[in-house]
């Protein structure tokens, strides 16, 4: 009995410890809201590119195929790339499409792994991209999210 005493004890005090230490490295994330419009222009089956315009501007490349197997971060390569002059995110996303009766294609795609260089580099990114395309003409949608950086004063 008293072995599980001490093993509790210091269990729960090996927790406050790893609590109180990472307090300080959370504290220090800074997140930002991303929120911008996207407007593409079909390329090729399945594949989009753009222009990111709000929170952050760049340029989009989409590649998403409902007839294709669904991404998987460990074997493919991202599908969605965001190049701004401040780095470039890269990330998986997957989620749904409905084909509507004027011939668009509504999606709602989420982030399922991304990462960033330069400003973006070991940042915590989540995104979502929700809208409409016309198959062989353009699209249009939202970008939202949070990029969360460590270190950032």
């Amino acid at each position: 009995m008293h072995l599980r005493h001490t093993a509790f004890i210091v269990c729960t005090i090996a927790a406050l410890a790893a609590v109180l230490t990472a307090a300080p490295a959370a504290a220090k994330m800074k997140c930002e809201n991303v929120l911008a419009k996207v407007t593409t222009t079909w390329v090729d089956e399945g594949t989009e590119v753009g222009e990111v315009a709000g929170l952050i501007n760049g340029a989009l490349y989409l590649r998403y195929s409902d007839k294709d197997p669904a991404v998987d971060p460990g074997e493919t390569k991202p599908n969605m790339v965001i190049n701004t002059k401040g780095g470039d995110i890269h990330a998986w996303v997957a989620g749904t499409s409905t084909e509507l009766p004027d011939g668009a294609v509504y999606r709602e795609l989420t982030s399922l792994r991304a990462y960033g260089t330069e400003g973006y580099a070991n940042a915590v990114i989540h995104l979502s991209i929700v809208g409409e395309c016309y198959p062989y003409k353009e699209g249009g949608y939202e970008l939202v999210g949070t990029i969360c950086r460590s270190g950032v004063k």
